[in-house]
């Protein structure tokens, strides 16, 4: 078979004359059903085999699979990419990985310009083919930022929620099997069944799911510095400013220093909370100052 994988490895599509290049395009990619690509998978006393799915041809039009070697490829890749890489080389053939691997090479440069080539090859008016491709991924990649920016809208409000109602984000087990995963995940879990999509996002998403500490984290951080900016410009144009001092032990016996600025605007008194300082190595007044 003049295009499969194989053969077109075998000798690469730069070295054919321009007639076969036009039928091998012409005949598409070949969708072998690949009996024998799977992968174990492991989900924690359970272990089970994953086999390849020949609707993935349909899902991501690029993809080829060789019947030789048991692994998929980059069909526009294979013909096109002067970049060496596992697609168009080795093959692909972790299934455990498959969709983030996909959506990774679909998105990296040596591809979208392989896929660009398969596209004009042959063709004339490639300056119009190139624009309305790019316009397309511009278009897309704004589709997704969009959607980024309503979710991450939605988990940035669920936080000032629960820093409004003065309740802790995180719970002592947040792992799948637990009653109480704590107030921050609890609270998206109830959002999610009135939110379509906050939904989507908690089942599909890959990359960035919101939910862990180190991104409550962050998020908290940048919240805290926006009410720190807005503090400042207050302070700034305020008449009078007052700093009030108080310490206290925690729950962990430190001692904390709160600090609270109180200040006249427009003829209103203001108070804004800054922060605890954990002041227990030194609580003499100079220490404190």
């Amino acid at each position: 078979m003049a295009n499969s994988v194989q053969d077109i490895l075998t000798i690469p599509f730069s070295n054919r004359s321009f007639e076969i290049k036009l039928k091998i395009i012409k005949d598409g990619k070949p969708c072998p059903s690949l009996p024998n690509l799977s992968s174990l998978h492991k989900e924690k006393t359970k272990v089970y085999t994953r086999h390849f799915c020949v609707s993935n041809y349909k899902k991501f039009e690029w993809i080829t699979g060789c019947e030789i070697r048991s692994k998929l490829f980059c069909w526009p890749c294979l013909l096109f990419s002067k970049d060496i890489n596992v697609w168009n080389k080795e093959g692909f053939a972790d299934l455990n990985h498959l969709t983030a691997a996909l959506k990774k090479h679909e998105g990296s440069q040596a591809h979208v310009q392989s896929f660009l080539s398969i596209q004009m090859f042959g063709k004339q008016r490639i300056d119009v083919l190139i624009d309305s491709q790019r316009k397309a991924e511009i278009s897309r990649h704004n589709e997704q930022v969009n959607k980024n920016r309503d979710v991450l809208k939605r988990i940035i409000n669920a936080i000032i929620y629960l820093g409004k109602q003065e309740l802790s984000l995180r719970g002592h087990d947040e792992s799948c099997n637990s009653v109480n995963k704590g107030n921050y995940i609890e609270y998206l879990n109830a959002l999610r069944e009135y939110d379509s999509v906050l939904d989507t996002h908690l089942n599909t998403a890959t990359t960035f799911r919101g939910t862990s500490p180190s991104i409550q984290n962050d998020i908290i951080e940048a919240i805290s510095h926006v009410i720190k900016v807005h503090i400042k410009n207050e302070v700034e144009s305020a008449s009078f400013v007052a700093i009030i001092l108080d310490e206290t032990s925690d729950i962990m016996t430190k001692s904390q220093l709160s600090t609270v600025l109180r200040f006249v605007c427009k003829g209103n008194v203001h108070e804004r909370f800054i922060s605890f300082t954990d002041v227990s190595a030194d609580k003499t007044s100079n220490g404190l100052f």
